[in-house]
């Protein structure tokens, strides 16, 4: 009869170590390492150099974070905000989700800015195949991805997604839907953008229009397991707030 019946201590025990067991789990996030390249470009009579950078991702199941070093999106959706924060001069700009480009700009301007912003609107089309190969061990799926603007913008993509990432997918495309729709006329093309399936293990991209072409490409170079530092999630201590300025964000 003793070996049929637990103690007091005992079921205590097993609870304590079963508690301990669940929150080693739910505290282990998801990091995504990606290398991103960017070639040099003449746009709009601006000149850009090629850019090299590696971008890092945590995400949780109510919160994410896209981070090159340099500036960072920080997505909460407990607060139902996001943040931009610049490391360079150690400020950051908060806005609350969704985010309306027109609402934030001064009232003055807004009717002015509205035939602007809806020539820039992108229109998207995602085309799934039935392509699939493995990239840097992840079986992944072809996208075709077109967009374009009344401006004469396009861009087209090709995308190879896995749902193999064990990563909490619906945040990272709320991260990716909330920044964007910082982008004058980028709201309009998110839906069509959650076709894509999973997350993206290679995008490769061109664009072209307003007066110069260019390639990006963006690679998955590793995903794992493991808890957030602290302060992941936080806007750095001592970092001044400034006010969001529509046409002039990172």
């Amino acid at each position: 009869m003793r070996l049929k019946t637990l103690s007091t201590h005992g079921t205590l025990a097993i609870a304590c170590a079963l508690a301990l067991v669940l929150a080693t789990a739910a505290a282990a996030d998801t990091r995504l390492e990606m290398k991103s390249h960017t070639d040099a470009f003449q746009m709009m009579g601006q000149n850009q150099p090629a850019q090299d950078k590696t971008i890092t991702f945590w995400i949780a199941d109510d919160r994410a974070l896209r981070s090159d070093g340099e500036n960072a999106f920080l997505f909460r959706a407990d607060e139902n905000r996001l943040y931009l924060i610049d490391h360079q001069d150690e400020s950051y700009t908060s806005l609350s989700l969704p985010i309306d480009i027109i609402a934030l700009l001064p009232a003055e301007s807004r009717a002015q800015m509205q035939g602007f912003l809806d020539q820039m609107s992108m229109k998207a089309t995602v085309t799934p195949t039935d392509e699939r190969k493995e990239i840097n061990g992840w079986n992944a799926r072809r996208y075709d991805v077109h967009m374009e603007n009344g401006m004469g913008m396009k861009v087209d993509s090709t995308v190879w997604a896995t749902e193999a990432v064990d990563a909490d997918l619906e945040v990272f495309r709320k991260l990716y839907a909330a920044m964007g729709s910082l982008q004058p006329g980028g709201a309009s093309a998110i839906d069509e953008l959650m076709e894509v399936q999973g997350i993206p293990v290679l995008s490769e991209t061109t664009v072209a229009g307003m007066g110069g072409s260019f390639g990006s490409r963006e690679e998955l170079v590793a995903a794992e397991q493991a808890p957030a530092p602290a302060g992941t999630y936080e806007v750095p201590e001592g970092y001044t707030e400034k006010e969001f300025n529509p046409m002039g964000q990172q």
